[in-house]
This record gives C-alpha cells, sequence and structure tokens, in this order.
C-alpha cells in the first residue's frame, strides 16, 4: 500500500563513509527523494548530540519524520518494507521465502562482518586522513583501544612484522571474496549458451543483493592512497586476475551514477539546525505501526522491561564508549526502540549488534 504523504528523509553521513553508500546507492536506485545533513568524519557531531540527542556515534544516521534509524542494516530493512508514494520504484530485494533471499542475507553478513573488518586494515598509509592525528585518535576510541594498549603495541619489537602480516591476512581474505564471485555468482563461461549474467540474482538492474555484496569490493577496488597506490596488491587482486567482479563493479558503479544524475532534483542538502527542525516539529508523524514490548522476549523477561522504563542502548563491537539513554518505546525479535531524554526523537537500533539493559545496570562491561 502506498502513502501519498511520505514524511521527508534526512540522511546524516559524511561523503567517504562506505556504509552510507550502501544506503545512497540505495536510495538512488529507487529514486527515494532525500535530504542530506553532511557531518564530519570525526567526533564531535553536535548535529546528532546536541540537537537530536543521540550519544551513538556511527554514520549513516536516517530520519524519516519522527523516526531516526541506526545501523545500515536496519535502515536498509526500513526502506524495503515501509509504504513509499506509487512515484518510488518497487522494494530491490529479493522475495520471502526464496533462496535468492536467504543468499541476500548471507551477503549482506559477509560484507558488514568480517570483510569490512579485513578491508580497513588495507587503507593505505599515506592516506592523509590517517595521518591526522586527531583522525587517530577519534578511531581509537571507535575501536576501543585504551592508551594502555597502543603502549604495549608500541613496545614490542616485531609490530612492524606483526602489521605487515595482518596486511597480508586481510588481502588473502578480500581475495577469497573476490574470487567467490568470480567462480560462482558472476561466472560467465559455465554455459555460454546462456546469456551473460550482469547482476548477482539475474534480471535487468542491480537489486538488493548486488549493494549487499559490492561495497567493500566497490570500496577496495576504487580507493587509492595519497601516492595513488591501489589499497590492494595488484599482484593478487586486480582486472586480470577477476575480470568478472571488476566489470560487474564497473556496472553497477554506472547504474548508480545513472540513477543520481536523474535523480539528482531530488537530493538537497540542510544544516544541522534545519534537519533539528523539522524532525522535531514532525514528532507527532510517524510511517510505523507503533512497536510494543514483546512480553515473550526472553531479555524482557529477564529485566521485566516495560514500556517507559528508563534504559541504556549500545553497539556490542566498536563505539561502546558512546551509550543512549532514552525512554523505553518497544523491544521485539528484531528492534529496539527507545525516545531520547531531552530531544523527544524516536530512535530504532537492530537487535543484532546491540545491547539495551535498564539505566545504570551492572558494570560497563556487561
Amino acid at each position: 500500500m502506498s502513502n501519498p504523504t511520505f514524511p521527508p528523509l534526512i540522511l546524516y553521513h559524511y561523503p567517504f563513509s562506505p556504509y552510507a553508500r550502501r544506503v545512497i546507492w540505495y536510495l538512488r536506485l529507487r529514486g527515494i527523494p532525500y535530504m542530506e545533513c553532511i557531518q564530519p568524519p570525526i567526533l564531535p557531531r553536535p548535529d546528532i548530540s546536541q540537537q537530536l540527542g543521540i550519544s551513538y556515534r556511527r554514520v549513516p544516521i536516517l530520519a524519516i519524520g519522527r523516526d531516526v534509524y541506526l545501523d545500515s542494516r536496519l535502515i536498509l530493512a526500513k526502506l524495503e518494507a515501509l509504504p513509499f508514494p506509487t512515484t518510488v520504484k518497487p522494494p530491490l530485494g529479493a522475495a520471502r521465502g526464496t533462496t535468492d533471499l536467504a543468499l541476500q542475507r548471507l551477503l549482506s553478513s559477509l560484507t558488514t562482518g568480517s570483510l569490512f573488518s579485513h578491508a580497513r586494515r588495507l587503507l593505505p598509509e599515506s592516506l592523509p586522513l590517517l595521518k591526522d592525528p586527531a583522525f587517530q585518535k577519534d578511531r581509537a576510541d571507535f575501536f576501543g583501544e585504551s592508551g594502555e594498549q597502543t603502549r604495549a603495541q608500541q613496545e614490542q619489537t616485531n609490530k612492524a612484522k606483526e602489521n605487515v602480516a595482518i596486511k597480508a591476512e586481510a588481502l588473502h581474505e578480500l581475495k577469497e571474496a573476490f574470487a567467490l564471485l568470480e567462480t560462482t555468482l558472476l561466472d560467465q563461461d559455465s554455459d555460454k549458451k546462456k546469456k551473460k549474467k550482469e547482476w548477482l540474482l539475474g534480471g535487468d538492474a542491480p537489486s538488493l543483493a548486488d549493494i549487499e555484496a559490492v561495497w567493500v569490493l566497490h570500496w577496495m577496488a576504487t580507493l587509492q592512497g595519497g601516492n595513488g597506490e591501489p589499497a590492494m596488491d595488484p599482484a593478487h587482486i586486480s582486472r586480470d586476475r577477476f575480470p568478472a567482479v571488476y566489470a560487474w563493479i564497473d556496472r553497477f558503479h554506472a547504474a548508480v551514477r545513472s540513477a543520481g544524475a536523474a535523480n539528482k532534483h531530488q537530493e538537497q542538502k540542510m544544516t544541522g539546525e534545519e534537519a533539528a527542525r523539522l524532525i522535531k516539529q514532525q514528532a507527532g508523524e510517524g510511517v510505523e505501526v507503533e512497536v510494543e514490548v514483546d512480553e515473550t522476549e526472553p531479555l524482557v523477561k529477564a529485566f521485566g522491561f516495560k514500556r517507559g522504563d528508563s534504559v541504556e542502548v549500545w553497539p556490542v563491537d566498536f563505539g561502546s564508549n558512546h551509550r543512549d539513554r532514552g525512554r523505553l518505546v518497544g523491544l521485539k525479535a528484531d528492534e529496539i526502540v527507545w525516545e531520547t531524554e531531552g530531544a523527544g526523537v524516536r530512535v530504532h537500533a537492530p537487535r543484532s549488534g546491540f545491547r539495551v539493559r535498564p539505566a545504570g545496570w551492572g558494570p560497563t562491561s556487561l
């Protein structure tokens, strides 16, 4: 069912965030109008922390009416499910109950999990941003590195060799991902009588499965260091070694660029003050059915959670030092919803990768 009065979308991000690209690509391929509030790559981000009352330190963040969504996995899931107007192209995801849907989710788990972690270890050390002390300090906070840990690492005589070994292992994992696609989903030589497959699930246009699979590989294939060197050693990963994967990356890039050019008039920039004002003006508007606290959920039973309880929510992997407090609105199998203190914004986070506890509960290590 379509909603002709769909509220505006506001995307908080910074331009070279690979996670934000996932969302931008999706919006462009479906022709969904949105506004963007550009953020600095490091903290502080007062547009989010002060204007919206959100401590969560990652981007992208997407606001739709009174609802603010964290984590690109949840954002894409919501964009797939919400009732956009008929002027918007249909969802890009695979149909329920199909093996294509299973493949799409497996690709998402691969790239948003271990593959991205390996890819970031291959960032060229000559990148100007990596040399910035402020950026180094910010990312140490993000990845949870303490001063003691850093000093201990610096005291290791074999640190340089260990760094080389870590990069070698990361390159191997990226190479495995390229090989997987080259020899399976993008294998063009398995049956030469068939039409060549341009997209992972077939069809005439990229699907959500393509977005889930391509974003880390696209990032690494197009990234260059400050001296122009590639992120990945061309002796191991190159167009010659993986021609089908690189051709697919090129096709995807062209498709997104074409869609972006066609919908450029639908993308507008706004300041943090303007974005917050628009969100708060729509405090009584929403596009979702109200999320309830599911009393059958084991976590709800364990803590006796009830709607209105004061809770604390944070990611369990990176950026866990930045925790949000608010009034619990809903908690179910795949989602946590709370209202921020002060700003009154309704925030959504996925259950996977996030932790929710009663406010002030136990030691920080829980």
